[in-house]
């Protein structure tokens, strides 16, 4: 049975949030409008107590985002080698099998 190719389309908002989510879920944008309804009746000691955990939270943040980007960019390198050897395998295949027609030629003339 065929199958049928899934797209898939990410944002950059999208990449923000999976990474963010499992850091802290109160940055996510779809968190953050409703931050003063949640912490409503904070005190200023537990918003700047809060405000010190976001500043860890971004920190974090930046590191996953980080290391994320250096495993896509190592995933990337891999890929552009095989495609450079498999490209370079079959420009052999094809100088060899030019070789040997030309020769071929050359026997039968």
């Amino acid at each position: 049975m065929p199958t049928t190719p899934i797209q898939v389309s990410w944002t950059m908002e999208d990449l923000y949030n999976l990474l963010m989510r499992g850091i802290e879920p109160d940055l996510c944008t779809d968190t953050l409008p409703l931050l003063d309804t949640m912490y409503v009746g904070e005190s200023k000691k537990q918003r700047k107590e809060r405000m010190q955990s976001y500043s860890e939270a971004f920190k974090k943040f930046l590191d996953r985002y980080e290391r994320f980007t250096a495993a896509l960019h190592g995933e990337f390198r891999k890929i552009q080698s095989g495609l450079l050897r498999a490209a370079e395998g079959k420009d052999q295949k094809h100088d060899e099998n030019v070789t040997a027609n030309i020769e071929e030629f050359f026997r039968n003339a």
